[in-house]
């Protein structure tokens, strides 16, 4: 689903641009627009999506700048994308973290790392200023310097880049603390880069706690840099390079003098570095393997586990792996590899994990998507005391296990209605929005399910689980990058499709079935909802529409037996059409397994009557 901002559409998790780039997260967010995780459906590799409004003149001097520009430690433009009033540029995706993250993260960074980095800058200001005419990058500070996984310093982000001599209306200042005086009069030039480049070598130097015997010497090369008298600097990046290649050839000649101490101390450093790199080339991989599973069906399955694997501490990644096996159909054997994974990683995962209270909820209200599984109170009360934590909630859903564990005719539903209500009211307390919608999901079916039992005790109990499950809907609203946000949207949509269907209202039901399709979902449960609005069109009696749904499966599913059956059926039954359902059941003819299926025996039986009859009438 898209979000709209001022009348635009963003990209959001799962969206895909251009029929290409699907959206896996938000990555980075700054003044000039964002910048989203995207993976190319066609050459299977992940870019960076810059997102910027399309009225911005920025668009234009970024795309420009990094159209013409090749260098290796600048990203390349591969595509560029007009869409509701938004601009996407996509370019190369530089997997590492940004030197104010390392900073923050007050690890101590080796004093030649400092030099070598330094002097990697140098070298693509110099390439930039070397254009004709010069680029002025304008916005030198920490966060749009990437150290990739092999160590290799990046430059992104050229949003106020500026060619020298041509200005607008529009041009921003820079960042405050590294922008040079100049800029704040609406000037710029090479030099000041060269100001920007001084502002960050000093924070390396500060964040780094350099300590060197070259201190000092580093320390006057960045006050040069940053002088406020724009002719006092160093004219160019050149001769900056050249200062900080003389003080690193001059480290690794004491480097040689002192090898082992050296040696013992450059390690460690780099130890540290390593391990930074480490976690964020795992946490890509994590990312990877989720954004797998959510798009490839088949792998689905494995992509998770490797998932669990890399991350046994999160418990997201268990709930998605459960819900591929509900999408298939095998809920139970999903529950079961749950509890073999959660057992064997059991120390890595949270004291207090969620898992046994979701597979309690899971059994509580059954699955709307696996016919095969419905609610079973005494297994639900099983998963719930599996709990550690006692809290009001569990020892409420607890409650409410043992009394609908009862045969119906023994149930209290006075109590019934006295135990959800209170349920219902610490749901209402609740501030986790994740928590509440997962608590709104499993409640309100019960109301569906017990209307007639419990209006007795309650004051209109199929709305309140309207009421409940629009609530929930809308508490998710506030987890759209929770990866399972389009799994819960999907099941609330059917929850409330299935209420309005059970009551007759075919088209309000039809409304929310039509928004599933909005999400992510297998082939399987696409035929299946696309069935159920086929369906509900025919009990209103609009055989034309529930016709050119049909016509649609057919067109987008070929190989799948139930639609040729089912719209076969309606044209024999409702339509009273034998020659037709005879032409739609020829065309699925060759479809593998249609045979077996118990529609297509049905339909056969119910053609041979058909003509059995009407051969008596003649």
């Amino acid at each position: 689903m898209c979000r709209q901002r001022g009348g635009g559409t963003i990209a959001s998790l799962g969206k895909i641009l251009d029929c290409r780039y699907r959206i896996i997260q938000l990555i980075g967010e700054g003044g000039m627009g964002k910048v989203y995780l995207a993976y190319d459906l066609r050459l299977e590799k992940n870019w960076a999506v810059k997102e910027i409004e399309s009225s911005r003149g920025c668009v234009l001097r970024e795309r420009d700048v990094l159209k013409k520009m090749k260098h290796p430690a600048l990203p390349g433009i591969v595509d560029i994308i007009e869409e509701s009033g938004y601009t996407y540029l996509v370019m190369d995706y530089i997997s590492g973290i940004n030197l104010k993250e390392l900073c923050r993260a007050k690890k101590k960074i080796p004093e030649k790392t400092i030099l070598r980095w330094g002097i990697e800058l140098c070298d693509v200001l110099d390439y930039l200023h070397r254009q004709k005419p010069p680029v002025i990058y304008r916005d030198l500070k920490p966060e749009n310097l990437i150290i990739g996984n092999k160590g290799k310093l990046f430059l992104v982000d050229f949003g106020i880049a500026l060619v020298a001599g041509r200005h607008s209306a529009e041009d921003r200042l820079g960042t405050k603390g590294y922008a040079a005086p100049e800029q704040y009069q609406g000037r710029a030039a090479v030099q000041s880069d060269i100001y920007g480049l001084g502002m960050v070598l000093g924070e390396l130097v500060k964040c780094g706690r350099y300590q060197g015997e070259d201190l000092c010497a580093l320390e006057r090369i960045v006050g040069t840099c940053t002088r406020r008298n724009i002719m006092e600097r160093y004219q160019s990046v050149r001769t900056v390079k050249r200062r900080l290649t003389r003080l690193l050839y001059r480290k690794r000649q004491i480097g040689l003098l002192s090898a082992a101490g050296a040696a013992f101390v450059m390690a460690g450093c780099l130890l540290l570095l390593q391990q930074e790199v480490n976690m964020q080339k795992q946490e890509q991989a994590y990312q990877e393997a989720l954004e797998t599973g959510a798009r490839q069906e088949k792998d689905a399955v494995q992509a998770y586990e490797r998932a669990v694997k890399m991350k046994p501490e999160r418990e997201e990644v268990y709930l998605a792996l459960l819900n591929t096996y509900i999408a298939r159909g095998e809920t139970k054997a999903g529950i079961q590899r749950i509890r073999e994974l959660a057992e064997r990683y059991e120390k890595r995962l949270p004291r207090e994990h969620k898992l046994w209270t979701e597979i309690g909820r899971l059994y509580f209200r059954g699955s709307i998507r696996d016919p095969y599984f419905s609610a079973n109170y005494k297994k639900a009360e099983e998963y719930f005391s599996m709990d550690p934590k006692d809290s009001r909630e569990k020892r409420s859903y607890l409650n409410l296990c043992r009394i609908f564990s009862c045969y119906s005719d023994e149930i209290c539903w006075e109590e019934a209605g006295e135990a959800l209500e209170y349920l219902c009211g610490l749901l209402g307390e609740e501030e986790n929005p994740l928590a509440k919608a997962q608590g709104c999901m499993t409640l309100c079916g019960v109301y569906f399910s017990y209307e007639e039992e419990l209006e007795e005790y309650l004051e209109k109990p199929w709305e309140q689980g309207i009421a409940l499950a629009e609530e929930g809907a809308e508490s998710l609203e506030h987890c759209r990058d929770h990866i399972l946000y389009p799994v819960y949207a999907r099941e609330f949509c059917l929850l409330i499709g299935k209420a309005y269907e059970c009551r007759g209202r075919w088209q309000e039901a039809n409304s929310q079935y039509d928004k599933t399709l909005a999400y992510p979902m297998s082939e399987k449960e696409q035929v299946k909802i696309r069935l159920m609005t086929a369906f509900n069109c025919r009990m209103e009696g609009d055989c034309v529409k529930a016709g050119t749904i049909y016509e649609k499966l057919l067109q987008d599913f070929p190989e799948e037996a139930e639609p040729y059956c089912a719209y076969s059926l309606m044209a024999l039954m409702e339509e009273k059409d034998r020659k037709k359902a005879e032409e739609i059941l020829d065309r699925g003819k060759g479809v593998r397994g249609i045979r077996e299926n118990y529609s297509y025996k049905l339909l056969t039986e119910r053609l041979k009557e058909s003509g059995e009859g009407k051969e008596r009438q003649e």
